[in-house]
């Protein structure tokens, strides 16, 4: 289970919404904010949605990691958002090791 205190600071480290850089992850596009408002603020959202946005599988939101244990491990909060019965919002516990960062842990919290 993620500490606490990791949990703290992961909220307190996303006060506010910012851009991810998704170059060289392939199948990706970061869309601006007022696109994505303005779709789902239409009768029939997700319609609308898939329509101005094609064959996407739906949203997805990151939050910025939170560092904890000497920078080695790391938590991050990604929402899935579809259409329908779709969608998920997982913890991930992320760990650094051989130059690289591994999932060591998920937590699912939420099923849409």
């Amino acid at each position: 289970m993620a500490p606490l205190k990791l949990r703290t600071e992961l909220v307190m480290a996303n006060p506010e919404v910012q851009a991810l850089s998704l170059g060289g992850v392939p199948g990706t596009r970061v869309v601006a904010q007022t696109d994505i408002d303005h779709a789902l603020q239409q009768r029939g959202w997700w319609e609308t949605f898939y329509r101005q946005f094609g064959k996407s599988a739906g949203m997805v939101r990151i939050t910025r990691p939170v560092l904890g244990n000497g920078r080695s491990r790391a938590l991050i909060l990604v929402d899935h958002m579809c259409d329908g019965l779709c969608g998920s919002v997982t913890l991930f516990e992320l760990e650094h090791r051989n130059a690289q960062s591994h999932v060591s842990g998920a937590f699912q919290i939420a099923v849409r």
